[in-house]
């Protein structure tokens, strides 16, 4: 928790910093094509790996919650209250990064959505989504069945699946991310490389 609090903080800060230089650079008629790109396609990967990391953690730190409440018997104790906690404080982590959020793709902000609607689900807020049943299941399933046969998922079955949302996610960003950050990286480590290498000699002893 100490950890993502460090780097969601800082990395807003860095962010904040850059789109001013950006900003600016707009105004004056100095941006680069190649140089929006890698700050757009830095800022999805970005947030994409925020809710890829923080989505397990609250996926595992739910399963304590459950496990806590259960050797209670259903009742509150400390230790389940103090898990709640870090529960509130993850998913702030993700409220931060939609408040913050300037990516406006249809396949990011689903991924964003369907988050959403997971920690709904363990919040109490939402019903468990329902699914289709197996042809095993349908002769072996002991839980609830609707009129349409349909079962309720499991809160493993909704993280299960959010998971691999936020993965395709993730990858898409990746690969976006690579083809447009290394040209930019080459370019300026050629630029530097310039102009750190020495001059030649014009004849008269001047460099």
């Amino acid at each position: 928790l100490q950890l993502f609090d460090f780097v969601v903080g800082l990395h807003e800060t860095l962010s904040d910093i850059t789109r001013g230089y950006l900003n600016f650079a707009r105004e004056k008629k100095q941006t680069e094509p190649s140089v929006e790109k890698v700050i757009a396609d830095d800022e999805r990967l970005y947030r994409s790996i925020v809710f890829l990391t923080v989505m397990a953690e609250i996926d595992k730190t739910f399963f304590e919650f459950n496990k806590a409440m259960r050797e209670t018997k259903g009742v509150p104790s400390p230790q389940s209250n103090y898990i709640v906690g870090d529960l509130k404080r993850l998913v702030g982590f993700l409220k931060f990064q939609k408040e913050h959020n300037t990516v406006r793709d249809e396949p990011f902000n689903e991924m964003m959505d369907n988050s959403f609607r997971a920690i709904d689900c363990i919040e109490g807020k939402r019903e468990l989504p329902l699914k289709d049943m197996t042809p095993e299941e349908k002769t072996t399933y002991k839980g609830v069945i609707t009129p349409e046969g349909k079962r309720h998922a499991t809160f493993q079955e909704v993280f299960k699946d959010n998971h691999e949302v936020i993965l395709k996610v993730v990858a898409t960003s990746e690969e976006a991310w690579r083809k447009s950050y290394q040209p930019v990286i080459t370019e300026l480590m050629a630029i530097s490389q310039a102009a750190q290498a020495p001059k030649p000699d014009d004849g008269k002893g001047n460099a």
